[in-house]
């Protein structure tokens, strides 16, 4: 009877051990798949930022009469709202408001100046812009080292969440029905379709009314949630056409995809018909440039 009852004890503290265990399990699994999604929204930012810092370097270089009065107007804004903190800040304050007032200053300044310029036919110099577009790299450096580090964090947080119960946490790499769907990101829509180990997508930006549109395929292999791609694509605007080919990474995690791509060679055709000499000084997408983008799929 002793040795019956104690069967019966043993019996019962296992299965509570095991429910108590199981129960942990869970809240880890709960806590990765929580950590998992906030780097990816962090993640997420940086890439956003980056593509918003790589514009921004862009638009310095153009001659476009839109895109100066836009960025003149936008960094004007800015500028007197920076100024109006500055002025009302205490000493304490202007010393740390002070940096960014100057920055912005000279960003409108170099807008201003390119506006004359254009207005002047070319014969007024532009000046300016040393302060804004170093502030430009410095974010843009920065952004770069937080995606770095939320890149690697993101892939280790990814392997712990196929290790980790069941479903999306079974250790089974994503099938191509979990990549199958439309993505967009930004102005960009994105579809992908495929069958076991490949992948095809297309992605595009419609004219918006601004003369600007963007076509490109990709093939892919996939290994577990990770699409290695080759790329043609084709954008177009009121001062060019640019022809190219990439190399791009696409990296699944749930419903977002990470892509980083790297332009292999690039031809530009300006307006005029003739062919840019320089790619690097026509446009953004010359042979050796790199982009990320963050891809979230619809429902």
């Amino acid at each position: 009877m002793r040795l019956a009852r104690f069967a019966i004890f043993v019996a019962i503290t296992a299965a509570m051990s095991a429910s108590l265990a199981s129960t942990a399990f869970a809240k880890n699994c709960a806590q990765v798949a929580s950590e998992r999604n906030q780097a990816i929204s962090e993640h997420r930012s940086a890439v956003d930022g980056m593509t918003i810092m790589r514009g921004q370097l862009s638009d310095m270089d153009t001659n476009d009469p839109a895109v100066i009065d836009r960025e003149f107007n936008r960094l004007s804004v800015i500028d007197r709202t920076w100024r109006r903190k500055f002025d009302s800040a205490t000493p304490d304050e202007r010393k740390l408001f002070g940096p960014f007032v100057k920055v912005f200053d000279d960003g409108v300044d170099f807008w201003r100046s390119k506006k004359t310029a254009i207005l002047s036919g070319g014969i007024t110099p532009v000046s300016g812009g040393e302060l804004y577009r170093a502030q430009i790299v410095k974010r843009l450096s920065q952004l770069q080292s937080i995606e770095r580090s939320r890149s690697k964090e993101l892939a280790k947080l990814q392997e712990e969440v196929q290790h980790c119960g069941t479903g999306e946490r079974s250790g089974h790499a994503p099938s191509s029905s979990k990549w199958n769907g439309t993505y967009t990101s930004g102005a960009y829509t994105m579809v992908v379709s495929g069958g076991f180990g490949s992948l095809q997508y297309t992605a595009d930006r419609p004219d918006d009314g601004g003369n600007t549109t963007d076509h490109t395929t990709g093939k892919c292999t996939v290994a577990r949630n990770v699409a290695t791609c080759t790329d043609d694509g084709t954008y177009k605007d009121s001062d060019k056409t640019v022809e190219r080919k990439s190399t791009v990474t696409l990296t699944l995690y749930g419903n977002t995809i990470f892509a980083k791509s790297k332009v292999l060679e690039a031809t530009v055709t300006l307006a005029s018909g003739q062919a840019c000499p320089d790619p690097a000084q026509c446009t953004g997408l010359h042979a050796g440039a790199e982009f990320e983008s963050t891809w979230t799929k619809k429902p």
